[in-house]
């Protein structure tokens, strides 16, 4: 596989600050000095109201220097918990007039769409209401969030109706088969009684005749046996004609994230690049956009037919 290599200036990591931990309260503690009222008692609920999320169990969450360290890193919405997306909205709940915070979850806010969309695309909805509940946090009048919202309810709706299905055919495969019903029997016939008759006599065998000689075979000739036919040498990639250069995200050089991404495309028979895929990338919703762009503008040698082929674009920061 080909490879792509952009080599940058280094750039201090952007200074951010964390936002809201999954399930951390919001409401300031009483005033010790005031005198405690009784609580109004409880209203009843029409539905049970659905469980709090699991809260941030991170040492020193809170502080801007973990956020960065999970930057540095490159844990920006995994593991659940402990990424930098989680940890800047815990800051972000601490101190709301933060505007380090608040521009740090704006740079991340297009890769949050980013990762929802690969998490999509990949069934994993799970993954995908996750993000997507922290992106609400973060900016709850995004343009993104209701396009976002409609495909990981598209893709609930599509997993709950296989799982019901599975279920009704292992329902059908697990229920005991019915017992066949026995055929009748038939009446039985009646018996007639045969008059005896006497014993045939001993029959004299005949004298058996002499076998005819069997024909001589004639012999057929030979055939040549069919050579076996080689197997074609792997065709080669088409020459790259034209290689644009390669754009390093403002982002990941800011916070000196380095990285890379495969790619699987088709090579048309003009030269061109079409239905660009992404086959792995490190880190995750980084550095995809930029390589699935260089690769489209990418043109080949004309091969003799459309043809696949994959290359790996790295992205490094120089010394």
């Amino acid at each position: 596989m080909g490879k792509f290599r952009l080599r940058g200036c280094p750039v201090s990591m952007l200074a951010a600050a964390l936002l809201a931990a999954c399930g951390g309260s919001e409401t300031p503690p009483a005033d010790p000095g005031t005198a405690a009222t009784p609580a109004p008692a409880a209203q009843p609920v029409a539905a049970e109201a659905a469980p709090a999320p699991a809260p941030i169990l991170v040492e020193g969450a809170g502080s801007i220097e973990v956020a960065e360290t999970a930057l540095r890193e490159q844990r920006l919405f995994t593991p659940a918990g402990d990424n930098a997306f989680e940890l800047f909205l815990l800051a972000m709940d601490r101190d709301p007039a933060s505007q380090r915070v608040k521009d740090a979850l704006t740079d991340l806010f297009p890769y949050a769409v980013l990762h929802v969309e690969q998490r999509t695309a990949a069934r994993d909805a799970d993954e995908a209401r996750r993000v997507l509940g922290l992106m609400a946090r973060a900016q709850p009048d995004a343009p993104a969030l209701e396009r976002l919202e409609r495909g990981v309810e598209a893709l609930e709706r599509r997993l709950a109706a296989e799982a019901a299905q599975q279920q009704a055919a292992a329902a059908r495969a697990s229920a005991p088969a019915p017992a066949p019903t026995p055929a009748p029997q038939p009446a039985p016939a009646p018996v007639e009684t045969a008059p005896a008759t006497p014993p045939p006599a001993a029959a004299v065998p005949a004298p058996a005749p002499e076998p005819e000689p069997e024909p001589t075979p004639t012999p057929t000739p030979a055939t040549a046996a069919a050579p076996v036919a080689q197997a074609p040498a792997p065709a080669r990639p088409p020459r790259v004609l034209r290689q644009p250069s390669l754009r390093y995200p403002d982002q990941a050089m800011r916070q000196g994230i380095e990285g890379s991404v495969t790619l699987d495309f088709q090579i048309n028979a003009d030269g061109s690049v079409s239905d660009v895929r992404v086959i792995q990338a490190t880190p995750q919703g980084v550095f995809e956009r930029e390589a699935m762009s260089v690769v489209r503008r990418t043109r080949f040698e004309p091969p003799p037919e459309p043809t696949r082929a994959r290359r790996t674009i790295e992205f490094s920061l120089g010394n």
